[in-house]
Formats: C-alpha cells, structure tokens, sequence
C-alpha cells in the first residue's frame, strides 16, 4: 500500500514538473520515442485535384519544417514521394513494406473520413511492445471536408491554408511522442483544442519546444518522460497496435483544466494524508 502510494505521489510531482505531455500505451507507461531521428513521410495524393494536391503537399512540408527547425533537437521529419498506399496500419508478416502515410480524406471518392465528423485530423502509432514505447510506424489523417478543402477556389484560401498547416504540424507533434496538454488560451501548438483562425497556435511555443528537445537533443541520448521506465533489452514480441490519437481541434472552455487541477489536488492531499 505504502509503495503504491509512494508511486502515485511521484508520478503526480512529475506531471506536474513537465512543461509538456507525452504519449504513453497506458497511463504513466513508457513514452514513446523514435530509435531513427529521421523519419520520412509520404503524402497519398491520388484522386485529388492538382490544385488540392499541391496545396495539400506544401502545407505538410510547412509543418515538417516547423519541427525541424528547432535548433535544439536533431529530429527532422522528411518528406518523402508521393504513394499509392491509403490504409491505415502496420503489416507485421512484412515489415519492411511499410510507409508512414499522411493523407487527405473526405475530398475525393474513395477517401471518405471514417471518424467523427467533429474530429480534424487523426495520428495512428504502432509500436514494438508496451514496455518499451519504441515507435515502428505512424499514419496521419486529415480530414479534408472539415477543414474546407471542398470549397479551396474561394476567397477563404489563406485561412484554409492556415487551419490545414496548423492540424497537420500538431498531429506530427504527436508522432514525436507528444501528447496533448492543458491550456488556458490556446496558448501551444500541442492543446488539445484549436480556435480556428488563431496565428498564436501556428508557431511552437516554449513547451512545445521543450518537448521535443527533451525527447531528441541535440547530439544526446533520447529522452524518457516521467512514469515506468522503458525495458532495456528488446521484445521478441511483433508490433501490436497501440491505438489511435484523435483530437478535436475545436474551441473549448476552460472547464477541462480546471476539473484536472482540482482531481490532482484531491489526489495528492489523500496521498499527503495517507503518508503522515
């Protein structure tokens, strides 16, 4: 009971010291990393218009570049050639086969969204186990229709552009590994909501930054988030799918924070009552 709580009240001090989030498999598990500091992307662009394409294709490299431009972090997305794959996952039998896709949907035939409608872009990881957070493979969904790309050939070109960037550099945040997190006025590029128009949430801010650099710095070994810590000798294990990031880029109200804050005290003063 006392080691329980002792653990507890660790991962609460350290949820609260990280200026940002990580993905995990499960709560406080292993956060998950990238072994290749350079992982290449291919965009599916097939069935599109070229306009859309192109379009499509300039704002995923923006976003690449946002990442890769941060000085203290060695990571660089790569933007590879266009590819005919369009589904989603990871082919153990034939692991030297697979692609880490970003693709357009819901404006062509035959690329419709398949998640919730209110949802704008979707990250899909696999891994090799639980235990060690090593990430083996990641696909990006975007849902076209949702961010306007249908009605692309009106005035409304620039702020599309600028919604589209946005959605797509912060699901690459999460194929780096970081999670959502709090915030109070859509302060970072890693919120788990997005007020449509913004220009605050289309650069990285300090946390954001300091995600990355504490996962993939500059010259050192990769950084481990707060929580079990990953297994050092490799599992025989085939990949297993570690489920699917979606997130709602809408606005939001403050109501999530503060429920959040106020569980975190309750939790930690039970642990303070239980230690004395």
């Amino acid at each position: 009971m006392v080691k329980n709580l002792a653990w507890l009240f660790a991962f609460i001090y350290g949820f609260c010291l990280e200026s940002f989030e990580c993905e995990r498999g499960f709560p406080a598990g292993p956060s998950f990393y990238w072994a290749n500091r350079q992982v290449v992307f291919r965009p599916h662009v097939a069935n599109l218009d070229v306009y859309i394409a192109e379009f499509f294709v300039s704002a995923a490299h923006a976003a690449m570049s946002l990442w890769n431009e941060v000085p203290c972090s060695d990571f660089r997305f790569i933007l590879g050639e266009p590819t005919d794959q369009d589904w989603v996952g990871y082919d153990t039998q034939n692991p030297g086969s697979n692609q880490n896709i970003v693709i357009l949907r819901g404006v062509s035939r035959g690329q419709p969204w398949r998640h919730p409608s209110s949802v704008h872009g979707n990250t899909t990881l696999f891994r090799v186990d639980e235990n060690q957070g090593k990430l083996l493979d990641a696909d990006i969904e975007i849902n076209g229709e949702m961010l306007g790309l249908n009605a692309l050939y009106t005035l409304q070109f620039s702020l599309i552009w600028l919604n589209l960037f946005f959605v797509l550099a912060h699901e690459f945040g999460h194929v780096l590994g970081l999670d959502h997190q709090p915030c109070k006025n859509h302060e970072h590029l890693m919120c788990e909501s997005y007020q449509f128009g913004s220009t605050q949430q289309v650069q990285l801010s300090d946390d954001d930054r300091a995600g990355i650099c504490f996962l993939y710095p500059l010259g050192k070994p990769t950084g481990e988030c707060q929580g079990y810590a990953r297994q050092k000798n490799p599992s025989e294990r085939e990949a297993l799918l570690m489920g699917q990031d979606s997130d709602n880029c809408g606005q939001t109200s403050g109501h999530f924070v503060l429920w959040l804050l106020l569980g975190l005290f309750v939790i930690r003063s039970a642990v303070c009552r239980a230690s004395s």
